[in-house]
């Protein structure tokens, strides 16, 4: 089933804070130093689609997915967001939007204490308050919080694969009009702000994949790619 699309194409500005450090120094030679912050702004256009539970985007990749032709902004070391035949994009460097040097700083299976990593962190210098976009085609089932994975949203994609993105940023105005059974585009859908929110040591975005909506995770990479 096509999506719906809903007019044409919709504009957000996102605006990051830059702090620069001002060093001054008088006649006696006595310097001094002060914090200034100030917002940088990017205006960014995309394609916004209709999509009811359960139906699927039969986009190809084109118009619309990558930097220049309008759609979420392409990473600036990679090409576009083109989904794989099942709506997952093809790597995850893609699920943030606008933020340089990405990396995961900690892995699937990893030992911490009595308890294995179940899924993947990822982060960056920048990486704060950068939109996260959905990796899949798919329904919103849970939006919540809690002391381990701070405000968090789950999506059950097309083959009944639960994908849930952990430490967001609240949504206290509901400004992103998410809901419980809404309909996500692979690629194109912002669901969050990266934050800190939660059992969290710095700002990334702990994502994880499983079988049923409580257990049964596997390697988010198996199905993103190792990029």
């Amino acid at each position: 089933m096509k999506p719906i699309l809903v007019g044409q194409l919709l504009s957000y500005t996102f605006c990051s804070p830059m702090t620069y450090i001002i060093i001054a120094e008088d006649e006696f030679g006595n310097r001094t130093e002060r914090e200034e912050v100030e917002y940088v702004c990017r205006d960014y256009t995309f394609a916004a689609y209709l999509l009811e539970p359960g139906d699927i985007y039969e986009g190809d990749g084109s118009g619309g997915l990558g930097g220049s032709s309008g759609g979420v902004p392409g990473n600036s070391s990679a090409g576009s967001r083109d989904s794989d035949a099942d709506g997952i994009v093809d790597c995850w460097s893609y699920l943030i939007m606008d933020s340089s040097g990405l990396f995961i700083r900690s892995y699937f299976g990893e030992e911490r204490g009595d308890k294995i990593h179940n899924g993947i962190d990822i982060t960056s210098i920048d990486i704060d308050g950068k939109p996260v976009i959905s990796a899949v085609n798919g329904e919103i089932v849970e939006i919540g919080y809690n002391q381990w994975n701070g405000y968090y949203i789950k999506i059950r994609d097309n083959r009944g694969m639960y994908w849930t993105y952990c430490h967001l940023a609240e949504d206290e105005e509901n400004l992103l009009q998410l809901y419980e059974g809404q309909g996500v585009n692979c690629g194109l859908s912002i669901i969050g702000y990266v934050d800190n929110s939660g059992n969290s040591s710095g700002p990334h975005l702990h994502l994880s994949v499983s079988t049923e909506i409580r257990n049964s995770y596997i390697d988010p990479l198996e199905l993103l790619g190792d990029c």
